[in-house]
């Protein structure tokens, strides 16, 4: 998706179309030469932080972004108004494992951090998360109190997967199992903090968590951007301290929960499930869900796992024969294979006695 630049001052119309009242952050794309603030109709300023353009792992120097937290009643319009300022509310920059981008540091007051940093805390205190500095893998989420080991991997199955089927040939290849220390971005303003870990070259992660009370900050935001150059299936495995046993609930269509049980005697591919929109694991404490803009295969082939098949990538074709005419099929061979927009939102909650 691509965001129009703003240069002026002017107007912003926000709307809900969803019946029941939704709180979210709102990014606006403004040139670099201009500094404005956000007005609602009762003239006073909203929450705010302008931080750099990252879309896709890359600096955008020709724009910024300006957040806001926005919150809508049910079937809603909103207008905001942005006018000059010079008290601009600039989120702060800090680069890992690398000198920071002299274009970021140019725009923003970016400073690196030496190579004995400690772990990386994004969030607060009711929400947050834990990065190791070292190799850029998700650790720990925290929520309220209640703390969750949690560590996330990118991998890739391979095998004779096709266009319909899904035939993994053994355990998935982890894609990001390089020993150099990967080079993460780390963005802090008093609306959200975020997170860009560059995995390898072909690999970057982000990781958003808003600093709001309602429900938009109660999850964390995944995006990921990969170009593959090999064929096989796209997935993401979340490995937890969560005792989840053989169950798998995935939702159907939105409207009730079904509940899978791990089955040994199947193949890796007979225990994936239709994930509409949601899937988790929990315990007899803590729920840990997956949500997806998309629908997606989901999986739990142990304890504490839950993996997420993201899309099949092919950098091959074959042929199909149909009515004595041979087809001949391609899939995507050169294109960049990304996730643009939130691709998960990760929640932990505590589980109370009627869930």
């Amino acid at each position: 998706e691509e965001y129009a630049v703003i240069a002026a001052e002017g107007e912003v119309v926000v709307s809900n179309t969803l019946p029941r009242r939704v709180e979210s952050v709102q990014l606006l794309a403004v040139g670099t030469d201009h500094s404005l603030e956000v007005i609602d109709t009762e003239g006073h300023q909203l929450l705010q932080q302008v931080e750099p353009r990252l879309e896709l792992g890359k600096l955008h120097t020709d724009s910024k972004y300006l957040v806001f937290p926005t919150d809508m009643p049910a079937v809603s319009l909103q207008t905001f108004m942005l006018r000059p300022t010079d008290r601009e509310t600039a989120a702060t920059v800090e680069t890992y494992n690398g000198s920071p981008d002299p274009k970021l540091a140019a725009m923003f007051d970016a400073h690196s951090v030496g190579a004995d940093c400690l772990d990386i805390v994004i969030g607060s205190s009711a929400l947050s998360l834990v990065i190791e500095c070292t190799s850029g893998r998700l650790l720990r989420i925290s929520r309220d109190g209640l703390t969750v080991e949690v560590i996330q991997e990118v991998i890739l199955y391979t095998g004779k997967s096709g266009t319909y089927i899904f035939l993994p040939a053994g355990d998935p290849k982890q894609l990001h199992g390089s020993s150099a220390r990967p080079k993460i971005v780390v963005v802090k303003g008093p609306v959200r903090h975020k997170a860009v870990v560059y995995l390898s070259s072909t690999l970057t992660l982000t990781y958003s968590v808003n600093l709001l009370k309602g429900e938009a900050g109660q999850y964390i935001e995944l995006e990921m951007l990969t170009d593959l150059k090999v064929s096989g299936d796209l997935a993401i495995r979340f490995i937890t301290n969560i005792e989840s046993g053989d169950s798998l609930f995935t939702d159907l269509n939105g409207h009730t929960i079904q509940q899978h049980k791990f089955k040994e005697k199947l193949k890796t591919q007979g225990n994936f499930f239709p994930m509409p929109s949601t899937a988790f694991i929990q315990d007899s404490r803590t729920r840990f869900t997956v949500l997806a803009r998309e629908p997606h295969a989901v999986a739990s082939l142990s304890p504490g796992k839950l993996g997420d098949c993201l899309s099949s990538e092919k950098n091959k074709s074959f042929v199909k024969k149909e009515a004595g005419v041979d087809y001949q099929i391609y899939f995507h061979q050169t294109n960049a294979f990304s996730f643009h927009k939130p691709l998960l939102f990760v929640k932990l909650m505590l589980k109370s006695r009627n869930m």
